[in-house]
Formats: structure tokens, sequence, C-alpha cells
């Protein structure tokens, strides 16, 4: 569903609104425990967390930018699809769509896995990458009627933390998940923006390990993989959470975007009028739904795969239930033969051309 030109910017009846900026791309999907050529989805933190928000019934602004070519009509489609509004994103005439690839295949102990590039996996070239917004489209962006009651960064630039700022004047509840941990002035300036701030244990070293102990946000999130996640409320003691183990194990991407995304939908929708949305109560409730949700994506392959297989309720069903019943693992009955639509003519790098079917025949994909 494509927003209409004539709607302000987030009204879609009176839906709960979040708008987000940060990665915007297509994500290459190549499975190579698969006969299917590379399957094509939108893509990034930032996108994702908007995107399944949408796909929970929410009003999801995205803000940033992209190229003028083949797959930013792609990236639009899927959005779209979702009922994402997409009208805050800048095209940029002659430029690239950021794209990322993602591979998936088994370690030695047959255990599946996944890896992201950012470069031709044939030619080895850079692909298109991210680009923050300019301050001339912040400030464009900024005159807009903007409200919205939640704000997700996963990208720190001088346009977000412009923006981070001005909708944190507007009220909005502040959400930091920075992709990358570098301790820089603008990376400070949006740590003390945001009321929640979710960091994965992945990204820290030896210069970042001592992070915590310079955060004072509201509530502070550690994910750590399959070890579930650490969290803490201000002045709290820290608290942890198991992970689900899941049966039938596809993929982990995105994983963290849909933790991310439930804790949001949940917090938001269970609030209540006295005292803090983010009482101790509510917040370990929220992270729950959260892993839930990872938990039952993790069966399909892509970062979002399960969106395109099972219906809202069908999601919403499964990761109620899961939360409730807090069972060591679980497994989905799932259809086998059910296949994602992909698309086998696209030029993946703008430099060799390499085409879908010309990578399997490379990689030996192809029957």
């Amino acid at each position: 569903m494509k927003m209409s030109d004539s709607l302000p910017i987030g009204s879609r009846s009176n839906r709960l609104t979040c708008a987000g900026t940060g990665l915007i791309a297509l994500d290459v999907i190549i499975d190579k425990l698969s006969s299917t050529c590379p399957i094509f989805k939108a893509g990034g933190s930032c996108t994702n967390v908007l995107t399944i928000l949408s796909f929970l019934g929410w009003n999801s602004i995205l803000i940033g930018r992209t190229g003028d070519d083949q797959f930013s009509k792609i990236l639009f489609d899927d959005l779209h699809r979702w009922g994402v509004d997409t009208r805050l994103i800048n095209v940029d005439s002659g430029r690239n769509t950021p794209i990322i690839v993602e591979k998936i295949d088994k370690n030695r102990k047959g255990e599946y896995r996944h890896s992201f590039s950012m470069t031709c996996p044939i030619c080895g070239s850079y692909l298109p990458k991210y680009r923050p917004l300019t301050m001339k489209q912040t400030s464009d962006i900024l005159n807009k009627d903007l409200t919205p009651c939640v704000f997700y960064v996963d990208r720190v630039s001088n346009s977000s933390v412009k923006i981070a700022k001005e909708l944190k004047k507007r009220k909005s509840l502040i959400f930091f998940e920075p992709t990358k941990l570098k301790k820089t002035n603008l990376f400070y300036e949006c740590s003390q923006l945001a009321d929640i701030i979710k960091l994965s244990h992945d990204k820290l070293d030896k210069k970042s390990s001592n992070i915590f102990e310079e955060l004072n946000n509201q509530l502070i999130i550690e994910t750590l993989g399959v070890k579930g996640l650490n969290f803490r409320l201000k002045s709290e003691p820290w608290e942890h959470l198991d992970a689900f183990r899941v049966q039938n194990f596809r993929d982990a991407a995105g994983a963290g975007d849909w933790c991310s995304a439930g804790l949001i939908h949940y917090i938001l929708k269970n609030r209540t009028c006295e005292g803090s949305i983010l009482g101790e109560n509510l917040v370990r409730e929220a992270l729950m739904f959260g892993q839930s949700l990872s938990a039952v994506n993790c069966n399909f392959p892509g970062a979002r795969g399960s969106m395109y297989k099972l219906s809202n309720n069908q999601i919403m069903s499964i990761a109620l239930s899961i939360m409730n019943k807090r069972p060591e693992s679980f497994e989905l009955d799932l259809d086998p033969k059910t296949e994602d639509k992909f698309t086998d003519s696209m030029n993946i790098c703008p430099r060799c051309s390499l085409k879908c079917h010309s990578y399997n025949s490379k990689v030996g994909l192809e029957k």
C-alpha cells in the first residue's frame, strides 16, 4: 500500500506512529543451500524496524536517502507492500541505492550461519553505501508537522542528531541503536538524547568495553546473541533474559531488529497513564515479547523472512504463546513447499554487471 501524497505525514487512522532514520538499503539474500536465485528485500536495521512496526499495525515513517536506479524500485515496492510511509526518503538522481549482500550457508558442524558483505561476491568491488541526509534535506524534513511518539536512530550523523534533538522537544521517545560503536562527540550527543539505547555485545572492543559505565539512559540493553540479553533501568541493577532455542533454526539475520520492534510495540501498546512508560515489569515483558518475535523469524531466511510466509495474526499468536509459556525450545510446523519470489535478471554489481543467474552458475547453485 502506497501512502497518498494528500495525507499528512504519519496519518493513518489513529495508529501509533514511529519515525526513523538510518540505513535504507536493498538486501540481496544469497542462500548457498538453496537452488533459488538471490532474493531482494528492503533492509538495514532502521528499515527493518520501521517495516516490522508497520506490519504490526503502526504508522511507520522512514527518513533518509536512496538512489535513483533499478534497485530503488524494488526497495520502494517492498516498503509500500507493508504500508511504510516513504515520502521523507530523498531519492538522489544519478546515485545508486545502497546494497548489502547476505550469504547463508553452514559451518563445519552443519550449523546455519550468515554473513554480510558490502562487496560484490564475484569481482570484489565495493557496493553502493549509506549516505546520511544533508543538512538542507534535514531542515526540510523538520519543517513538516512530524510528531511521532517514537523516533528510531541506527546511524550517527549530524542530520540524525539534529532530528533527534528536535523530536525530543516534540515529546518523542528516542530509541538509539547504533550499528557501529565509535565514541565520538556525535555518538555521545545522540546517547544523551536517547531514552532507550540498545547495543550489541559483538560491537564492543577494548576501547568501548566501559561504555555502560558512561551511559545513564532510562533503559540500556546489551544483546548477547544466542545467550540472550542484559538490560538495566536507570538506577536499577542489571537483569538477564535468556534467548529462546529454535528447533528449526534457519537464519539469525534481523533477530535484533525484531527484538527492537517488539519492544517498542509492546511498551507503547501496554503503557498506562501512571508514571513512566518504562516501568520494570512492562520493560521485562516487552523484551520477552521482542525475543519471541526474533525466535519466530529465525525459522526463515532473511531479516524479515517470516513476514512473507506468515500473517500478522499468526506471528503475534505464536510470539505471545512463546512469551507466556517460556519453553526451553519450540518448533514451528512449516510447509516446506512454500517458496519466496525472487528476481532472476537483476544486476547485483554496477561494475561487473553480475546477474543473479550468472552468480548461481559461478558458485554452483544452478541445477
